[in-house]
């Protein structure tokens, strides 16, 4: 069902563990889950920062696997990789969503928002965006073509914290720090 999803969002679902679950439009229960993979087939640990998406009852088959960078089928072939860079000379962020057999989509951000469209001459691609004060996150797939585990990819590209989040969330938590010590 995932794969066939025009528009889906990304939850975050559970506080101390990292899982995502992926929800299509008017259905509240989750149609695929990205966890965490912490050992390969072997039972060996992972040292990578890798993820599995599942689909199916429980979330028992695994259809592909993420990172920041990549992505590859359920049998890991690779389906191709997400870049982003800081550049410019305003130090806008640029990327490149590069898929086997569909090519390169650029990424623009539109600005003063959080919405963010991969495309090319040859594909409409798709659109990441990311409600203000919100854990979810929703796309719209343009281009049939475009492969959605693929895509989580780029979402995990695009969910690492701005330097603004980064820094409010430190100071907040050394309020609550003081707080906690001044009140206990």
């Amino acid at each position: 069902m995932l794969e066939s999803a025009t528009e889906f969002s990304v939850h975050i679902r559970t506080f101390g563990h990292y899982r995502r679950d992926i929800t299509v439009r008017g259905k509240r229960k989750a149609i695929a889950r990205i966890q965490r993979v912490k050992y390969d087939e072997h039972g060996k640990k992972i040292k990578a920062d890798l993820r599995s998406v599942n689909v199916g009852p429980e979330f028992q088959c695994t259809i592909g696997f993420v990172n920041r960078d990549a992505a590859l089928d359920g049998a890991r072939q690779h389906l191709g990789s997400v870049s982003k860079v800081r550049g410019g000379n305003k130090g806008e962020e640029t990327g490149k969503f590069v898929q086997n057999r569909l090519g390169t989509l650029i990424r623009v951000e539109e600005p003063g928002t959080r919405l963010v469209h991969y495309s090319s001459a040859d594909s409409t691609g798709f659109t990441i965006s990311k409600p203000w004060g919100s854990s979810r996150c929703d796309f719209t797939v343009h281009d049939e073509r475009v492969n959605r585990v693929l895509m989580i990819a780029a979402y995990l590209r695009e969910e690492r914290l701005s330097p603004v989040e980064t820094v409010t969330i430190g100071l907040l938590a050394g309020v609550f720090r003081v707080l906690s010590h001044a009140y206990p």
